[in-house]
């Protein structure tokens, strides 16, 4: 911990539309209401190709600056979220907080701000097999390093592989992140057009969030690993014990209701925090908010029903033993190449 805050740049990238204004609104509250020490900080929102009146005031009352940014990506509308390194050229700071729009912060995230270093936590689950990790590496020609993170949601050992909603990224590391991440991000979508089976379709989309990770490594940038509390998931269930200490951003992707209040999360210890930045959405913009909601009966039992089967498989303790990763492998080259690219 320091004894002294480094300048600290929050921001997100919102589409323009009403669905982004709701959570870039919500996050920026959040920072205001309940990141401690950093409640004060800058915050600059970017709003892909555009912002309408009626999105900026809200924001604006709120000391955020709006800027308008280029898509990067029309296929994958997730890597917009690289137009926020460009701040290092704009914007004196120590450290970028780069977020998605769909978190709120509910603690002071002073002690994790780290001027020399990048700091992300590990992503919710891996999708990858060890054949499509393998197959990554070798595109950005990086050689496959040691499984030391554990995936939050599943208590699986992973690679180097980081949950990109949250990242704090130190100023003088803008640039030759945001360099090698665009580099990355363009090689994986080079090499998918050239080989549709490098890895499964249904996964493809986490190719932005894959290129953060080898483009850290294939940068040789320095990095730590953030503990859950710094970017928690409340849409799915987690291992007992993965909280350490008191939560400080919430990550909650699509689990909020038709007038932007969070639902209640698969979490109980975290509630009461989620609770407390609904009441204060609600004294803010005069919309009534009668407790914490949930999701209706048939979108649970749905839901449930595929974290059972999810977790059947990846959450038993010989899916990332050494001796399935070498059957799914054998199976895999066994396979017709048709058939390769459902996966196991």
């Amino acid at each position: 911990m320091r004894d002294q805050h480094p300048r600290v740049l929050f921001s997100c990238v919102a589409e323009n539309r009403p669905a982004f204004a709701t959570m870039a609104h919500s996050l920026a509250l959040s920072i205001r209401g309940f990141a401690g020490a950093l409640a004060n900080a800058a915050i600059v929102v970017n709003f892909v190709d555009g912002v309408e009146p009626r999105f900026a005031a809200p924001l604006e009352a709120l000391g955020v600056q709006l800027r308008t940014v280029p898509r990067v990506s029309a296929a994958n509308p997730l890597a917009n979220k690289l137009r926020m390194l460009e701040l290092h050229a704009e914007h004196e700071f120590d450290v970028l907080v780069a977020l998605d729009c769909d978190v709120i912060v509910v603690g002071d995230p002073s002690p994790w701000i780290d001027p020399g270093r990048i700091a992300a936590k590990a992503a919710d689950f891996d999708r990858f097999d060890d054949d499509e990790w393998r197959r990554l590496f070798d595109v950005v020609r990086v050689p496959v390093p040691e499984r030391t993170l554990t995936a939050t949601a599943t208590g699986q050992r992973t690679y180097p592989y980081f949950n990109s909603g949250v990242v704090l990224v130190p100023h003088d590391v803008c640039g030759r992140l945001q360099t090698a991440w665009l580099a990355t991000f363009a090689d994986l979508g080079t090499a998918l057009a050239a080989d549709p089976h490098l890895i499964r379709t249904r996964w493809q989309w986490l190719a932005e969030q894959a290129s953060l990770s080898l483009a850290v490594l294939r940068a040789e940038l320095p990095w730590t690993a953030l503990p859950p509390e710094v970017n928690f998931p409340s849409h799915v269930p987690v291992p007992p014990g993965t909280l350490r200490g008191p939560p400080i951003v919430v990550h909650y992707h699509s689990e909020r209701d038709v007038a932007g209040f969070l639902l209640r999360s698969r979490t109980p210890a975290i509630d009461p925090l989620i609770d407390r930045f609904n009441r204060r959405r609600a004294e803010v913009t005069g919309i009534p908010y009668g407790g914490l909601g949930r999701r209706s009966v048939p979108a649970r039992l749905k839901r449930d029903a595929t974290d059972r089967l999810w977790g059947a498989v990846v959450d038993s303790p010989w899916y990332d033993s050494s001796a399935a990763r070498r059957v799914r492998s054998a199976l895999k080259r066994a396979a017709p190449r048709g058939r390769r690219a459902a996966g196991l």
